[in-house]
């Protein structure tokens, strides 16, 4: 069922507006026009039913400030198509209009009258649907307040021993919650039913048995029965008695007044009545965990009053544990906005709120607007209301329970008492809720930087189809496909919803990228002209394991790291590529030591004398750090470290080694080169004298 944002809206403002009707609603249906008028309804304290048909209305009476309760989900109600309740005034406008799903999609509204007149409660399929549809079975009855002689109002046991100097009188606000009649025991034993009665209540917390004796003052005559009304509520007393009534007696002895009576261990039987019998019946055996009542009923009406001790009794009775959730009434289903909560006691009206509870779910904390008691709400406006205690309770959610998955309902520490006074401490419920389901897969895009994702969605059930898909993602991204191909890494975020627009599949899918592929090298550099380095080559990113390429140099499998030798001087490419067989490639130098050049020339060989002198000059080229050591044999001096000694003698002619040792970091290089210095020549001179008196003599140099 779909609960519009008008509905909302206009729920909020009235919320604000009264404490009557604590849910308003909308009309969709033309404030009952169109319907059939199937006649008046009598409402009664107890639930009658009628079957119903959709597009049909129903007059009543209804006084100011009473509550009164119409139900396709208690009180032998049923539903066969999903409800709608509306009620108008004399005028036909409506007055109030509530199509929540209580029960599945059954329909429950707990209406206090804002003054006296005449009703009608108009019953559609909601949205307006077809007329004339039968759609189930109402129950109806008015809540009148219960007082203490009304089983709905009994007096909690938060003490063992009750006393009163009056008897009540009457039956309270509930008549006949007794049946009358009958052949008494073992049946109902209180032949007259209520009579100037009053009710207590117990829910036992150990095992054992309860005992008790009311003892008149004067000469009042009391009878009593103790119900067991844990499966059928109060209204069980009077339709399944022999199921309720677990001890019942009334003695009756014409002579004799002023006569305890009661349960003890000298006691016998569990039902008592007429002259012969006891006025005591046997201990009452208890289950713990049930819910209990005990009627007195003043037989003689006469008004001295009474005690009621309970003191006897072995099973603890008296109330001192706090209230817990116990269970979800109804099973909540995909789109319910509204909750009904068994407590494991009964707490007082007053105090319990909406802040009281908290619900979380698939969406996060989910928001409670309002939480009731028909019987509190009954008992608003009386005198009396802040005496009111139940342990039935409605919770109205803000927001629908739309998501599948598991729901906690939390009931927080110390935000209720019960009847005794006592705190709770915090109890949760968890439920499921199975709405809306589908299929969704997804690719990732294989490598860095690509684009390449998909998400499909198929095989959607629950809700009511059609189905509408809608996507939201990284950058603005919007589409309403099943199939979304070309995806960017980031998160897309997918919402399903069925027709009514109730229903939701939500669901978060992140398209991943590997991270980019990374190479990281380290370097041993080769000796001085030889290929003897190495590479070591560290991969990261994208897919383990890689496959590494360098040069004709292949490697596969590599997890960390791979060593490339014989790696010479120069630029080397490296091409990883991981198991998507995405790549990245990088290229690196490696920067082999330069060799030295120890080439040189001198100035040429000479002469011993008279005088030499030698000149070396180094021709190789220079490299920046490199280091020179010249060695002369037999020179003057014999060493040197200049780059390009002079003035070089040696010490004798002939020839001599020059040795140039040039080194560069580990690298060195020599060149040895001869060098000579001559001797001085001697020249051989042959002499021809001239003739006497000529110029004819001649001198020969013979080398």
């Amino acid at each position: 069922m779909n609960k519009s944002i008008l509905f909302r809206f206009i729920l909020i403002i009235f919320l604000g507006l009264s404490l009557l009707n604590p849910f308003y609603g909308y009309s969709q249906c033309n404030n009952g026009a169109s319907t059939t008028n199937e006649g008046a309804l009598s409402l009664l304290p107890t639930y009658q039913t009628i079957n119903v048909n959709s597009g049909t209305r129903y007059t009543f009476t209804a006084n100011g400030t009473i509550t009164y309760i119409f139900t396709f989900c208690e009180g032998g109600g049923n539903h066969t198509a999903d409800t709608q309740i509306e009620i108008c005034n004399a005028a036909g406008t409506v007055v109030y209009a509530y199509n929540d799903d209580f029960c599945g999609l059954g329909s429950h509204i707990a209406w206090t009258c804002p003054s006296t007149g005449t009703y009608s409660i108009v019953i559609y399929r909601w949205s307006c649907q077809t007329n004339n549809v039968a759609v189930g079975k109402l129950a109806y009855k008015v809540m009148t307040p219960p007082s203490v002689q009304d089983c709905l109002g009994a007096i909690p046991l938060c003490n063992s021993v009750y006393s009163t100097t009056a008897s009540y009188a009457g039956t309270g606000n509930y008549p006949n919650e007794i049946p009358t009649g009958g052949s008494g025991c073992p049946g109902n034993c209180l032949l007259q039913g209520e009579k100037n009665d009053v009710w207590y209540t117990f829910t036992p917390q150990t095992p054992g048995y309860v005992a008790f004796t009311i003892t008149p003052n004067s000469t009042d005559d009391y009878d009593w029965a103790v119900y067991n009304i844990t499966n059928y509520g109060c209204e069980g007393i009077y339709t399944n008695n022999s199921q309720t009534q677990v001890s019942c007696n009334y003695y009756n002895n014409t002579y004799y007044t002023n006569y305890p009576t009661g349960a003890s261990v000298s006691g016998s039987g569990n039902c008592n009545m007429a002259l012969e019998s006891s006025s005591f019946n046997a201990v009452i055996p208890i289950t713990v965990g049930n819910t209990y009542v005990v009627n007195v009923s003043n037989y003689s009406s006469t008004q001295y009053g009474y005690s009621i001790n309970f003191g006897a009794s072995t099973a603890s009775i008296v109330d001192y544990t706090g209230p817990q959730l116990s269970h979800l009434i109804y099973d909540p289903y995909c789109g319910s906005s509204h909750l009904s909560v068994q407590f494991s006691e009964r707490i007082w009206c007053t105090g319990t709120d909406a802040t009281d509870f908290v619900l979380t779910g698939p969406n996060g904390i989910y928001s409670i607007t309002d939480v009731w008691s028909d019987l509190c709400q009954s008992g608003l406006n009386s005198s009396y209301g802040d005496t009111y205690y139940d342990d039935l309770w409605n919770l109205e959610l803000g927001d629908y329970l739309q998501h599948s998955g598991e729901y906690t309902l939390t009931l927080v520490g110390g935000g209720v008492t019960d009847i005794c006074g006592n705190p709770n401490s915090q109890s949760s419920l968890t439920f499921t809720i199975v709405g809306i389901e589908a299929n969704v897969t997804s690719t990732h895009s294989p490598c860095n930087g690509q684009n390449t994702g998909t998400i499909s969605v198929s095989g959607i059930t629950g809700g009511t189809s059609p189905y509408t898909t809608s996507w939201t993602g990284p950058g603005g991204f919007t589409s309403s496909s099943n199939n979304l191909t070309g995806l960017a890494p980031g998160a897309y975020h997918l919402t399903i919803t069925d027709i009514n627009g109730v229903c939701e599949y939500l669901e978060t899918i992140t398209i991943s990228t590997p991270p980019p592929i990374n190479i990281d090298t380290n370097i041993i550099p080769p000796s001085c002209g030889a290929t003897n380095g190495s590479i070591i080559v560290i991969p990261s990113g994208g897919v383990s394991p890689y496959s590494l390429q360098l040069g004709a140099a292949t490697q596969n499998g590599v997890t960390s790291s791979y060593t490339f030798s014989n790696i010479g001087g120069g630029t080397h490419n490296i091409i990883a590529t991981d198991a998507a067989g995405c790549t990245a490639s990088t290229s690196v130098t490696v920067a082999a030591p330069d060799n030295p050049d120890a080439s040189f020339t001198y100035n040429g060989n000479q002469c011993f004398s008279p005088s030499h002198s030698f000149n070396f000059t180094h021709t190789g080229t220079p490299i920046s750090g490199e280091t020179y050591l010249w060695t002369f044999e037999g020179g003057n001096p014999g060493t040197s470290t200049s780059q390009n000694p002079s003035g070089i003698t040696f010490s004798s002619t002939g020839t001599h080694n020059v040795t140039l040792t040039v080194t560069a970091g580990s690298c060195v290089d020599t060149e040895i080169l001869t060098v000579n210095v001559y001797p001085n020549p001697t020249p051989n001179v042959n002499v021809t004298d001239a003739t006497c008196g000529d110029c004819n003599g001649s001198a020969n140099t013979i080398a």
